[in-house]
């Protein structure tokens, strides 16, 4: 257990030492499929009835078959902890093994298969397909997905066999992380899983092999691929053998990866390199190291080994100026991946379950600090002497990639049991109650300092003190003016520039990563990542003079035709940017430059740190003219906008395929009635989701797989916007958009308490979720500073949202969406570029 003080939610994890090699000759396939029939019933809850505690409170479950495990995790408000626990326990006890759930998760995992194997040019290369070429022993070889045609000839008595032998307690690891009372915690845990039978644990399978491999090569073709793509496969002792030996191994690969490989005088190639399959600390020995990449024309899969072999590190004294730096940011990453709180639950049972050793999360940045430049060329030359196998797939005519399979045992018979087994897991004596779920109990997230202000700029900043990881977390927005949409290739370039030359150096060498970008809607400047804590102040001042030169850039003003914009970018990009040409009002100079940004934007910054220490550094650079004011430079003053895309159907057949709408109109100003915004949109999204496969004649309940509804609130030019997006078959679109504005119309008129309610409760839940990590806490305070809202509002917004009437909900929608709905129904035109898909004009409300 790892309690969390101040965490509003909860992970729970059961980590069972059972994967797929785990499975017999004949069995491939069965350890996955046994983990879809765990979440489709049990003794107590019915099919269909696992995630009634979770989807309802914004919680999220799911289960992961690996090589020597399966874990199945869930995390929910910490007041659904009792019903989380019970679920576990109950399909512990006796899950449901019915022949119709059967047949229906066969049904899943051959679609499963057919979309990640089959269906896909290269699968999920290497896997699966590099094992069998890297390992002897059926358990190594074969892939945890099986042949679809013979997991049908699975029963029920397969499927109970395979529980009692492997789902028993003692051979499950339970982890609890997040915000609860031990104490508490452990008697709910004795009351649900203390009369689970115990049965004896079984054996691990037999891995170790008998060689150190034969440097088998397997080549094939594939249609529809571009160019080759080769894998290198290593047999690595794992870390249950050698600790030291693994993590030197893992230092390597970073080191191949980061460095790139030499195929040519002046031709480094970039490669992916790294331990396991799934991820280092994955698996039991044998594991391996994997390197692939796409060959370029005129570069060979024999080269590309000569070239990896020789690119492994064999001088200790050339390796010291590199080796740090890598240790560092192997390290960092590992401190910040599990910072999460799914993510370390997980993790924790995991590592006690493979290797006894839960507390290695917290000891392996540790452990890789004290690896010395000696052991990492000892770990090269222990791979020069293994041979590799190579994984060779190459662009023909014809499919000659197997297809899934037993390794190098395909074929072989399934083992029949003369034993006699249960059908069914037998029920045990008696029925019990799912605990009860309170939504009004939810935990208040603790933010044990929180500061936030805005600058004489008008920039508002935010700083959490946070010490679940050593790192600061970076978020920075500043909104964008026209030229994001209309000008994009000359704003990457403008903000590329505009970061400080001395600041580069800093950020090459700093241990954290960061990205400074274009956002992908084009609206927003964006600077996020993490950096140590040695690197804050300098990262500070360069973000200081990074917004002071955003605040002072300007643009020639980009695309000159209003209303008519390429295709190029994503369906929304382009349909903001017909909207961006043709409300903004273009200066009448040609030569006229307009600003680059709309607005001051937020800045967040989440870690151990002092807010002082940040605030000071930010107001030295303060400009005392700040930004410019959002771009307010209309065509016209609007109350809702309609753009209609159209997208006409391929080839000859002529027609529409498909009609994206986008709805939108003014939003709320900063601070008037967020919570009832932020319900308004969901309440109306929770309506459209219920009420449209009704109105398409959906009998099964569910939005057809061609449409879509999206609701939300933005930041559009620096303006606050509201937003409604549908995509469509072109012969739904009208009678889709006459449904929304009914629908929009019946809540705008009155909202059903009951609705409301409902939502509010699932919004108020997910809230919580910001506050799994640092890192998704500072996203979410940079996504709602935008907005205006500080650091103190995140925390009490998921209460604040429980307490808001009907009456205000019902008013927000008829303020943000009824005048969007009433813009659907204008006459659109199409406007046609040369060379360019049609894409609608705007259609604007008038009195």
């Amino acid at each position: 257990m790892n309690p969390v003080v101040g965490m509003p939610r909860v992970s729970i994890c059961v980590t069972y030492g059972v994967g797929f090699r785990s499975e017999q000759p004949g069995q491939e396939g069965l350890a996955h499929l046994f983990e879809h029939l765990m979440f489709r019933g049990s003794e107590n809850l019915p099919p269909g009835h696992f995630y009634e505690h979770i989807h309802p409170l914004g919680g999220e479950a799911n289960g992961t078959t690996h090589q020597d495990y399966t874990d199945y995790y869930q995390t929910v408000p910490s007041a659904a902890l009792e019903a989380a626990l019970f679920a576990d326990a109950d399909r512990m006890r006796a899950p449901l093994l019915s022949d119709a759930v059967l047949a229906e998760q066969l049904v899943g995992v051959g679609q499963e298969i057919s979309d990640r194997v089959l269906d896909r040019p290269l699968g999920d290369f290497p896997w699966p397909l590099l094992p069998r070429v890297l390992f002897d022993r059926h358990a190594n070889a074969h892939d945890g997905f099986g042949d679809i045609t013979r997991l049908r000839g699975v029963t029920q008595a397969d499927c109970a066999r395979f529980f009692h032998r492997h789902y028993v307690p003692g051979n499950a690891v339970l982890t609890l992380v997040g915000g609860f009372d031990p104490d508490t915690a452990l008697a709910l845990i004795t009351r649900h899983f203390g009369d689970v039978a115990a049965r004896p644990v079984p054996p691990r399978p037999e891995l170790a092999e008998d060689t150190d491999g034969q440097g088998r090569w397997l080549r094939c073709t594939q249609p529809q691929i571009p160019a080759t793509v080769t894998a290198l496969g290593h047999r690595l002792p794992g870390p249950d053998v050698d600790l030291d030996r693994y993590l030197a191994t893992t230092v390597v690969a970073r080191i191949v990866a980061d460095q790139g490989v030499r195929v040519a005088p002046g031709q480094a190639l970039r490669v992916s390199s790294g331990c396991g399959f799934f991820g280092p600390f994955d698996a039991l020995s044998p594991d391996a190291l994997i390197t692939t990449s796409v060959l370029p024309n005129g570069v060979s899969p024999e080269r590309f080994v000569e070239a990896v072999t020789h690119a492994l590190p064999a001088d200790p004294d050339a390796l010291k100026p590199v080796l740090a730096q890598t240790l560092l940011r192997l390290a960092s990453e590992h401190t910040r991946t599990h910072g999460d709180l799914t993510a370390r639950c997980r993790a924790l049972g995991r590592l006690e379950q493979l290797f006894g050793r839960a507390e290695l999360v917290d000891e392996i940045p540790g452990r890789l600090g004290t690896v010395t430049p000696s052991q990492v060329v000892e770990a090269a030359d222990n791979l020069r002497k293994t041979p590799c196998a190579v994984l060779v797939v190459e662009p023909g005519p014809v499919r000659s990639r197997p297809v899934g399979g037993s390794g190098q045992d395909a074929g072989k018979d399934r083992p029949r049991h003369a034993q006699a087994a249960a059908a069914v897991i037998p029920p045990t004596a008696s029925r019990r109650p799912r605990p009860a779920f309170l939504h009004g109990a939810l935990s208040k997230p603790v933010l044990p300092s929180a500061t936030s202000e805005v600058l004489d700029t008008g920039l508002l900043v935010s700083v959490v003190e946070d010490h679940r990881t050593p790192l600061a977390e970076i978020r920075l927005r500043i909104p964008l003016g026209s030229a994001g949409l209309l000008n994009p290739t000359a704003v990457d370039t403008l903000v590329r520039s505009l970061w400080p030359r001395d600041a580069e150096a800093h950020r090459a060498a700093e241990p954290g990563s960061l990205v400074i970008r274009r956002s992908p809607d084009s609206l927003w400047v964006e600077v996020t990542g993490y950096v140590s804590m040695a690197a804050l102040v300098w990262l500070l001042h360069a973000l200081a003079e990074l917004i002071t030169a955003l605040d002072a850039a300007s643009l020639p003003p980009g695309r000159e035709t209003p209303g008519v914009v390429s295709s190029s970018g994503t369906p929304d990009e382009a349909m903001d940017a017909l909207l961006c040409a043709t409300l903004w009002r273009r200066p009448s100079a040609a030569t006229a430059q307009v600003p680059l940004t709309a607005g001051p934007g937020c800045l967040t910054v989440v870690g151990p740190v002092c807010a002082a220490q940040v605030l000071d550094i930010l107001r030295v650079h303060g400009n005392a003219q700040g930004f410019p004011a959002a771009d307010h430079r209309l065509a016209t003053e609007w109350e809702a906008a309609a753009v209609i895309c159209q997208e006409p159907h391929s080839g000859s057949e002529g027609g529409l395929s498909a009609t994206r709408t986008l709805l939108c109109a003014p939003g709320f100003e900063a601070g008037e009635d967020e919570a009832a915004r932020y319900l308004a949109a969901a309440v109306l999204g929770l309506r459209l989701r219920t009420h449209m496969p009704k109105a398409l004649g959906q009998l099964g309940g569910d939005i057809p797989p061609n449409c879509d509804f999206r609701v939300g609130h933005d930041v559009f030019l620096g303006l606050p916007r509201a937003w409604v997006r549908v995509y469509a078959p072109g012969t739904e679109s009208d009678r889709l958009l006459t449904e929304l504005r009914a629908v929009t119309n019946q809540l705008a008129d009155g909202s059903d308490a009951s609705e409301v309610r409902r939502a509010a409760n699932f919004c108020a839940a997910q809230m919580l979720a910001v506050f799994d990590s640092p890192s998704a806490l500072a996203d979410a305070l940079v996504r709602f500073g935008t907005s205006g809202w500080y650091a103190s509002t995140i925390a009490d917004f998921s209460g604040r949202l429980r307490t808001v009437s009907p009456a205000r909900v019902s008013d927000a929608i008829a303020r943000l969406y009824r005048p969007a709905m009433y813009a659907a129904v204008h006459h659109i035109e199409l406007a046609h570029a040369a060379g360019t898909a049609p894409l609608g004009k705007l259609a604007f409300r008038s009195d």
